[in-house]
This record gives C-alpha cells, sequence and structure tokens, in this order.
C-alpha cells in the first residue's frame, strides 16, 4: 500500500511540474493577443543618448513606477515576474511597480493611471529600443577621446484611452528580443503634444527588455503537426527512458540484493525540495527546457522507470529474531546438587541466585520432585499474608494467583533479509544504503550457535523465527552498511623504495570535470554547473568508499527448541486444570498417596523380613528336634 501511494504521488508530482512548466509560458502567449491598444511598427530613429537616459522623476514617498500627471493624477508602470509560481491575467495581485533598470521578460507591461479633470481623453505611449557604444572621437588638436553613444535606436507608438479616475490598466506591447537584451525608454504624452522621447519630461520610465524563452511562439503548420511534435519530443522520449530505466534499475536492484524503500515522507520531501530548486533556477531550467523539451520525456521517464524498478525487483522477506527472558520466576537450572553444579555466577560475573535462604549455583538438572517442592514452597510463603505465617504455615489454599511468580518476557528484532546464493543478508530501507550495498558492501548474517534454532513459519508475514540466547547480554549485533572518507593517495613508496605516481587519479579528475564542463554548457549552457555535478560525481566514486556492515545472532542451544515444544505441550495440560487450588490439591494428594505407598511398602518389607526370620528359626529348631 505504501509502495502504491508512493507511486502515484511521485507521478502527481511530475504531472505537476510539467503541467506548471507548460502553463506559465503557455497563459503568456495567450495574454500576448489579448491588447486593445493599437501599436505601430518600429522605425529607426535618431535620438542621444541624453535624450534616452532619462527615466523621469518618481515622487517622494510613491511606490515603485509611479510618475506625476496633470491635475493632481499620476501614471504608474507595472511588471508581472516570470516563474512558475506566478497568477497569469490582467488582474493578478502579483503586478509590481517597475523600478528604473529593472529587468522585463514578459513581452508587455501595465500603465496605470489616475487622472482628473475629464471623462475620456486619447494618449500616445513612446517607446525606443537602443544599445550604448563607445565612439573615439578625434579633437581638433588631434588627441583622440571616447564617448558612450546610443546606437540601434528602434522606436514604436502604442495609442490608447483613460477615463477619469482610477482607469483600466493598458496593456503595453514590447516587441520581442529573444536573442540579446535592450535597453528601452518609454513615456507618455497626449497625441497633441510633441515628441516626449526628444523633449525629455517626468513621465518616462527606463528599464531593460530581455524576452524570455518561454514567450516564444512554436510554428506548427497544422493539429497533426502539433501531435507529431508531441509524439516524437515526449512520448518516444517517454517511453524509451522508462524501458531502459526500468532495466537498468532492476540490475541495480538485484545487485543490492534490495531496493532503498524509501518512505512516502521523503518521497515528499524529495518533491518540495525539487520545486525549490526549480523555482530558482527557473530562468536556466525553463531555457533549457524549451531548447530541449525531449528533456520532459527523458525525467519522466527515468522517475517511473526508477519507480517500477523498485516495486517490482524486491526480493526481500520478513525474518524475525526472537528471545524468551524469565522475569521474577523460579530458576530450576540453580538448583543442582554439589556434583552436576557448573561455574557459578560470580564465575562469569553475574548476580547470584538465592533460593531457600542459600546462595546457589548456575546449571546443572534437579530431579522433578526437589524442584517441585521448592516451587511449592516459594508459592506458599508469596501465598499466604504476613499475619498468618505462623499461624497458617500448612495452609496452601489461601492463594492469591497475582503473587505467583513467572514472568516471561519477549525481546522482538524484525529485520527485513533477503537470501541469495546461500546466504542471508540483512536490508535496510535508506537511498545511501542501497547505495552502499550497490557498490559492494554487505551486513551478511554471521550466527553463533545452532543454526536449527530458526523456525518456520506458516502463517503471517515472517519466514522464520531465530531463538536467540536467553543469557546473551547482546544477542544481536547489526551494523548498517555505509560509507567512510578515504582520499586516493597521489604519489607513494613502496617496499622496495620505489616510487609510484598515481596518473589515473591525476589524470583522470581534471579530464572528468573537463566532460562535465562540456556537458553542462552543451545542456544547460551554463559550464560551471556541469563542472560542479561532474565534481561531486568524482568526490562520491573516488573518495566515498562503501564500509560493510554486520549482522551478528547468538543463537539458543539445540535442546532450546525441544523443550520449547515440551513446555508448549505441557502448558496445555496445565491450562486443563480450572484453578491453582485443584493444582495443589493435586499435588498434595498424590504426595500423600507417595507417602502412603512408602510406608506400605515399609510394612510389607519388615512383613517379609519377619516372615523370613520366623521361618528360619523354627526351620532350625524343627531340625535340632529332629
Amino acid at each position: 500500500m505504501v509502495r502504491r501511494s508512493v507511486a502515484v504521488g511521485a507521478i502527481l508530482l511530475v504531472v505537476l511540474v510539467a503541467v506548471g512548466g507548460v502553463a506559465a509560458p503557455a497563459a503568456a502567449q495567450q495574454e500576448q493577443s489579448d491588447s486593445t491598444t493599437n501599436t505601430t511598427a518600429s522605425t529607426p530613429a535618431d535620438y542621444s543618448l541624453d535624450q534616452l537616459r532619462v527615466g523621469g522623476e518618481q515622487p517622494a514617498n510613491a511606490p515603485a513606477g509611479v510618475r506625476s500627471g496633470e491635475a493632481y493624477g499620476d501614471w504608474r508602470l507595472k511588471n508581472l515576474p516570470l516563474h512558475p509560481f506566478v497568477l497569469e491575467g490582467s488582474d493578478s495581485p502579483m503586478w509590481s511597480g517597475l523600478n528604473a533598470g529593472q529587468m522585463v521578460r514578459r513581452n508587455y507591461v501595465q500603465l496605470a493611471s489616475r487622472q482628473y479633470g475629464f471623462d475620456t481623453k486619447g494618449i500616445v505611449i513612446r517607446i525606443a529600443y537602443w544599445e550604448t557604444d563607445e565612439r573615439v572621437i578625434e579633437r581638433e588638436d588631434g588627441s583622440t577621446t571616447s564617448e558612450t553613444i546610443a546606437t540601434d535606436v528602434v522606436t514604436h507608438t502604442v495609442e490608447g484611452e483613460v477615463s477619469s479616475g482610477y482607469a483600466e490598466p493598458i496593456r503595453v506591447d514590447l516587441h520581442d528580443h529573444f536573442e540579446e537584451r535592450k535597453r528601452v525608454t518609454m513615456c507618455v504624452q497626449e497625441p497633441d503634444e510633441a515628441d516626449c522621447l526628444a523633449n525629455p519630461d517626468g513621465q518616462r520610465w527606463t528599464f531593460v527588455h530581455k524576452s524570455s524563452q518561454a514567450a516564444q511562439a512554436v510554428s506548427t503548420t497544422s493539429q497533426g503537426g502539433r501531435l507529431v511534435w508531441a509524439f516524437g519530443f515526449v512520448v518516444l522520449p517517454f517511453a524509451g527512458f522508462t524501458a531502459v530505466t526500468l532495466k537498468a534499475g532492476a540490475e541495480a536492484v538485484k545487485h543490492a540484493r534490495g531496493g532503498p524503500n524509501m518512505s512516502l515522507l521523503v518521497w515528499a520531501i524529495g518533491g518540495l525540495i525539487s520545486i525549490v530548486v526549480a523555482a530558482v533556477f527557473w530562468r536556466t531550467l525553463s531555457r533549457t527546457l524549451i531548447r530541449l523539451p525531449w528533456l520532459f520525456g527523458v525525467g519522466g521517464g527515468i522517475l517511473l522507470g526508477v519507480l517500477a524498478a523498485g516495486w517490482y525487483s524486491n526480493e526481500t522477506h520478513l525474518e524475525l529474531f526472537l528471545r524468551l527472558r524469565a522475569k521474577d520466576g523460579l530458576d530450576p537450572s540453580a538448583m543442582a546438587s554439589s556434583a552436576e553444579r557448573q561455574p557459578t555466577r560470580q564465575q562469569r560475573g553475574q548476580v547470584p541466585i538465592t533460593v531457600d535462604g542459600g546462595t546457589v549455583t548456575d546449571g546443572g538438572v534437579l530431579p522433578l520432585q526437589r524442584q517441585i517442592d521448592a516451587f511449592a514452597k516459594r508459592v506458599e510463603a508469596a501465598a499466604r499474608p504476613a499475619a498468618e505465617t505462623e499461624a497458617s504455615s500448612k495452609d496452601w489454599r489461601r492463594v492469591d494467583i497475582q503473587a505467583i511468580p513467572g514472568k516471561i518476557v519477549a525481546d522482538v528484532i524484525p529485520m527485513r533479509m533477503v537470501r541469495r546464493d546461500g546466504t542471508l543478508t540483512a536490508i535496510k530501507r535508506g537511498l545511501l544504503k542501497f547505495l552502499a550495498r550497490f557498490r559492494g558492501a554487505r551486513a551478511d548474517l554471521e550466527v553463533e550457535g545452532n543454526p536449527q534454532s530458526a523456525i518456520p513459519v506458516d502463517e503471517g508475514p515472517y519466514e522464520y523465527v531465530w531463538l536467540m540466547d536467553p543469557e546473551a547480554e547482546n544477542p544481536l549485533d547489526y551494523k548498517a552498511e555505509g560509507f567512510s572518507l578515504e582520499f586516493p593517495e597521489l604519489m607513494w613508496i613502496d617496499e622496495d623504495g620505489n616510487r609510484n605516481i598515481n596518473l589515473r587519479a591525476i589524470l583522470g579528475g581534471p579530464l572528468v570535470l573537463g566532460i562535465g564542463a562540456l556537458a553542462g554548457y552543451a545542456l544547460v549552457e551554463s559550464a560551471a554547473l556541469g563542472a560542479l555535478t561532474a565534481a561531486v560525481g568524482l568526490f562520491a566514486y573516488a573518495v566515498v568508499t562503501p564500509t560493510p556492515g554486520h549482522l551478528r545472532a547468538k543463537l539458543a542451544n539445540a535442546q532450546y527448541g525441544n523443550s520449547l515444544a515440551w513446555l508448549i505441550d505441557h502448558a496445555s495440560t496445565l491450562g486443563d486444570i480450572k484453578s491453582w487450588e485443584s493444582l495443589f490439591t493435586r499435588y498434595h494428594k498424590d504426595k500423600a498417596e507417595e507417602r502412603a505407598k512408602q510406608r506400605e511398602l515399609g510394612d510389607e518389607a519388615s512383613a517379609s523380613q519377619m516372615d523370613t526370620l520366623a521361618e528360619r528359626y523354627y526351620s532350625g529348631t524343627g531340625g535340632d528336634d529332629e
């Protein structure tokens, strides 16, 4: 269920990113044809640098982009940012005032007005695109000097109407500049006034314009052409890279003996980080995707292939490591006779056990009768109240079941394992552990004890239950695979005194960085980003070294399983007993019967001895008489 939700979440993430990346350019392109103003064609012009670089006057304490108008009115030039989280539309709340020298990425801006003293009037908006250049001037005395001039000046006009009060903003379309950036000077005037570009006043703005590639129109001759374009640039790369990634991912999971098994939370965090990175580097990302649209299909195919490979190539299963411990109960092995004693607990550094007022040793097996007697005494001592200890030392019927000693405590440790080539390997979730296993690190199971302590499970999520040593302090020792930093040696001297040089590291490092820089420039037009990516990969391969883990289990003795089987069978018999009272009644009854039998046998033995003596006596006497 978790894997299915992970797959659905990842696919939705791909769809959202793709729709977000396409929706912004589509909306921008759609709004480009909604202008209601009249725009004239561009014409070359001859304006000086002093005429064009004047940016107008912004009133004190006024918002950005505000210029004073007539009759206490004002004008405000607005720009809408271009990023994947912007709200598109002419009424979007994200329109903001344009500062002097700010970069405009769209092919349009908005001119808002607040005018008084008239109903409706026409306006003319003049726009000039220009660049700067250095020109060498020769003076009369023969010396030369350089000055900055305005070059490649192109102008066009936009005509519109404004009404009194807060008028509807006017959309001002700009000429597209996809290849290079242009300086822009814009001013507003009435139709009968002098050219506001040639006669600078306060109602002017200057900014820089560089059209985003997302606003560039795609030329298709028909609907069929669009279908072929989508199939060739999206469907085919998606299908191809899905198949390739699925095959490669399955082999990688097989080599690593298990997938990363990342949780839905990790995928969600990764998705949020991807969205933030896409927002920060949106310009470079959008420019790359527009220039290479098939990367959409590549990214989606790789993601889907990774998910499918991790989903269907999983061969792991669950196994359970179980340790049963006695708590607050009787230790039968602690009551061995002196001839049956094993090394004591003091010798093993453990606390001694006291039974019946004396310190006993560990190990050995007592006869069943002595164990039952000792157990009965402890139960009687725990069951009777302190005030009735002397008066009712023989009253075994006063039994409090809560006071009966003896508990079983279980330590349960589930582990995900995989069996390959007769070896069990622990598999933990996590991308770093998966990468360590892929590079050869393992955490194979090492058994100390009887391997037959593994019990097969017929039903449930576990395939085997491993019975661990109940007396071991740390019966299961697990260390996951990891990484360590080991820098390669560039030069060393061997045992014979010869100097060795690591040419692979010396020449291979710069070569990989150079290839990464070329690839980065070819894909995203950023050699630095490509070199950085190559450096990260080189560091991960050459410096970050995988370290193996281990899984050591101390299993129970060979008789442990048989003892548990006997205990289960005996416990089922004890379960048929209705109460502790009947248990002790039967116990004392059996004990009394045994004593009666012993007396009867003793009497019979005495009678037999007397008969034998009498027969001998009488037979001897009779012989003398004869």
